[in-house]
C-alpha cells in the first residue's frame, strides 16, 4: 500500500487493492524485489567509503599513478568517487601526499584509483576510467623521498594571504624595484585576462609584462614609497610608481624544459617603480609615503662561531626535547653556536643575531634522513639578549624593523623563497612567496 501511494501524484484517489482488477495487480514478490533494489542503490549512495591518507606511501615509490584528483584542500574527494565504485575492475583507491614524490610537485594531495609497475597496466585503467565518465591522467611517481619540514612549512605558506600592513617587501625584476598590489577581484581578474597571454620569460623561474594603465583600483602612477635594500648598503630612497605590471614567479618542475608560458606560480599585480635595480629578485622594504619611516637594521656578513649563550623558557623546552630524541635514536645532541652582525642604515654595528644549531649524527633531516637538525635565534645588543627566541631552521633573516621596540618585526627568507615580515611570535605582517613546483630531493 505504502508503494501505491508513493506512486500516485498529489489529489489521485487511491484504489484499495482488493477491489482493483486483479490483471492489473502488481504481484508482491515483484513489490519486494523493487523495493529491495531501490534501498540497495540508497544504501550504496549512503556508505560509499571515505578514503583516509595511506600510512605506508613508501610502496608508491617509482609506481605509475592513475590520478584521479589534485587538491591543495586536504580530505576532498572527487566529483565521480561514486562513479569509481560502481563496479569498475581493479581500482586500489588511495590518497597521498605529492610532497613525498620526487616526480611529483608538492603541496597537493592526490587521490589515486590505484597504481602500477607497468606503464601499460596504468593507462588501460585511465581508457576504463574516462570510459565511464572519470576524469584522470598518469603520472609517475618516482622515488619515494618521504616527509621534508621545509616542504611542510612551504606549503603551510603557501596557503596564507596578504595581510593590510603598514610594510611590504618588494623584489627587482625588469631593472625596477616592484611592489605587489591588491585590486578588487573583478578589478584583478580583468587585469590578468587581459593581458595574461602577452608575458615573456625573463628566466624559466620569472615572468613579466607591463600594463598600460594609468592606475589599478587605489593605486594610480606618481604614488609615492620609501625604499630599503635588504641586502646591500646605504639609507632609505624614495620612489614613485611610473607604471603597473604582471609577474609570474615560480620554480617549475624539472621535467619542463623550453616552457611557452608559466607553469609555476600565480599570477601577480606588482606597482613598478622608478627606483632601478639591476639584480632579479633582489629583496627590499617597502614603507607607502603615508606611513613613517620606521628604524631598520640589516642582518650582514658571514656567520662567525660565538661562545654559548643562555637560553630562555622556550629555548630551554626545545633544547630538552632535541636532546631526548637524539637519546631515542642512540646519539649524542650536539650544540653550535654563531652569531652575525646587526647594521644600522648608516653602516653602524648595533648588536647581532645568534643562533644556536641542534644536531645528531651529520645534522641530515630532509630526503629521508632521521637526524635531529634545528636553529633558533635570537637578537642581541652588545651585552644582551633583548628579544626571545624563533626558530630559524631553513630561515635566512635580513632585517629588523623598530628592534629596540617591544614587538620588533623580523623580515626573513624561508626555504625555498618565502619573503615575510613576522613578529618573534611568528605572528604574519606580510608574506611575498615564490611558488616551488620542483623536486627538493
Amino acid at each position: 500500500m505504502l508503494l501505491l501511494w508513493a506512486v500516485l501524484g498529489c489529489g489521485d484517489t487511491p484504489v484499495d487493492p482488493a477491489a482493483a482488477d486483479t490483471s492489473m495487480k502488481v504481484p508482491e514478490e515483484k513489490i519486494d524485489s523493487d523495493l529491495a533494489k531501490a534501498e540497495a542503490k540508497i544504501e550504496k549512495k549512503v556508505s560509499l567509503p571515505t578514503l583516509a591518507e595511506t600510512t605506508t606511501p613508501e610502496i608508491f615509490s617509482k609506481k605509475w599513478l592513475v590520478i584521479i584528483q589534485s587538491s591543495k584542500e586536504s580530505g576532498t574527494l572527487p566529483d565521480t568517487w561514486g562513479k569509481l565504485h560502481d563496479g569498475i575492475e581493479n581500482v586500489a583507491p588511495a590518497r597521498l601526499k605529492s610532497g613525498y614524490y620526487k616526480n611529483l610537485m608538492p603541496c597537493w594531495e592526490i587521490v589515486v584509483a590505484n597504481q602500477f609497475s607497468e606503464k601499460k597496466s596504468a593507462i588501460a585503467l585511465s581508457k576504463t576510467l574516462k570510459d565511464s565518465g572519470i576524469d584522470n591522467y598518469v603520472k609517475n611517481a618516482g622515488s619515494f623521498v618521504g616527509k621534508d619540514s621545509r616542504i611542510d612549512a612551504m606549503c603551510a605558506k603557501a596557503d596564507q594571504t596578504t595581510k593590510t600592513s603598514s610594510y611590504l617587501i618588494g623584489v627587482s625584476v625588469q631593472g625596477h624595484v616592484q611592489v605587489p598590489i591588491t585590486a578588487a577581484e573583478i578589478h584583478r581578474k580583468r587585469i590578468v585576462e587581459g593581458h595574461e597571454k602577452k608575458l615573456k620569460s625573463l628566466t624559466e623561474s620569472v615572468w613579466y609584462t607591463g600594463i598600460p594603465t594609468q592606475h589599478v583600483g587605489d593605486h594610480k602612477k606618481g604614488d609615492g614609497y620609501t625604499i630599503i635594500d635588504l641586502e646591500g648598503k646605504g639609507e632609505a630612497q624614495k620612489c614613485t610608481v611610473q607604471g603597473f605590471s604582471l609577474i609570474v614567479r615560480g620554480t617549475p618542475h624539472f621535467s619542463i624544459q623550453n616552457p611557452k608560458k608559466p607553469t609555476c606560480g600565480e599570477t601577480q599585480i606588482f606597482a613598478q617603480l622608478d627606483c632601478k635595480s639591476s639584480d632579479l629578485e633582489r629583496p627590499y622594504l617597502i614603507i607607502p609615503a603615508s606611513k613613517k619611516v620606521p628604524d631598520v637594521v640589516r642582518v650582514v656578513g658571514k656567520s662567525l662561531e660565538t661562545d654559548a649563550f643562555s637560553k630562555d623558557k622556550m629555548l630551554e623546552k626545545e633544547y630538552k626535547k632535541a636532546q631526548k630524541e637524539a637519546k631515542e635514536q642512540g646519539e649524542t645532541l650536539k650544540s653550535q653556536f654563531s652569531k652575525r652582525q646587526l647594521q644600522s642604515l648608516d653602516g653602524k654595528t648595533v648588536g647581532s643575531v645568534k643562533t644556536v644549531q641542534y644536531l645528531s649524527n651529520e645534522g641530515n633531516s630532509y630526503c629521508g634522513g632521521e637526524d635531529i637538525n634545528v636553529k633558533y635565534s635570537a637578537m642581541f645588543n652588545r651585552t644582551e639578549r633583548i628579544s626571545t627566541f624563533m626558530e630559524t631552521t631553513e630561515r635566512d633573516i635580513l632585517g629588523i624593523i623598530n628592534p629596540l621596540s617591544e614587538n620588533p618585526l623580523i623580515i626573513h627568507r624561508d626555504w625555498p623563497s618565502v619573503l615575510s615580515i613576522t613578529d618573534f611570535q611568528e605572528k604574519a605582517e606580510f608574506s611575498l612567496r615564490k611558488d616551488f613546483c620542483d623536486c627538493s630531493c
